[in-house]
């Protein structure tokens, strides 16, 4: 009787409470860590997700995983978040995915290129994934071959600052945009809910 190796994603999966979130925590990690390190605001939206999901370990395996480039378990997590969202589910899963990649204030190349790929992944068109992207960025996807996406991320982020500095000032309101924030709060309530009731069975054949 031969015995069967499991790769540590798998093992992972195995011991998991809550198998599909632990997917989804390995592509957000992904996506914080694509450009070389993950900073104190992609850590802190990383832990409340963990926190939340209940996947049953602490969320410093996966980051080894992709401080190890394990593409092997990326493209394992990434087929099982294609088989459980569909619809309107694929959509907030985007969009939780968008407002990771711009946490720390811009969008980088690799970055830009996860989410077309997550797009593609979960079959979400181009334009769509556009329409999302303006939807919670205020701005177009750039071109990810554009050298100076990063740029200007950096730039739009210290405009916003100095103007937001001053309305406070000017006692004035001004219209609200919307912000990574609101998707984070969704996508907390779909783990909390909709994953602990459709847990993710591992199937050792995979």
């Amino acid at each position: 009787m031969s015995s069967i190796e499991f790769s540590e994603f798998e093992l992972l999966l195995i011991r998991s409470g809550n198998q599909l979130g632990t997917s989804v925590l390995l592509l957000l990690v992904w996506i914080a860590a694509s450009d070389g390190s993950i900073d104190d605001s992609e850590a802190k939206r990383l832990r409340e997700i963990s926190d939340t999901s209940e996947h049953g370990h602490s969320i410093k395996p996966l980051i080894g995983l992709v401080e190890k480039n394990d593409t092997t378990a990326i493209h394992l997590a990434a087929e099982i978040v294609a088989n459980h969202f569909k619809g309107d589910k694929a959509k907030l899963f985007l969009e939780m995915a968008i407002g990771m990649a711009i946490a720390d204030g811009y969008l980088l190349a690799t970055e830009n290129h996860i989410l077309r790929f997550l797009a593609d992944l979960l079959t979400i068109s181009k334009r769509e994934l556009n329409s999302i992207f303006l939807e919670i960025t205020g701005r177009a996807i750039p071109d990810p071959s554009d050298p100076s996406a990063a740029e200007y991320w950096r730039a739009e982020q210290s405009r916003k600052q100095k103007t937001g500095s001053k309305s406070s000032s000017s006692g004035k309101d001004k219209p609200e945009t919307p912000h990574p924030d609101k998707a984070t709060e969704a996508y907390a309530v779909l783990i909390g809910r909709y994953l602990s009731r459709h847990a993710y069975t591992f199937q050792s054949d995979l």
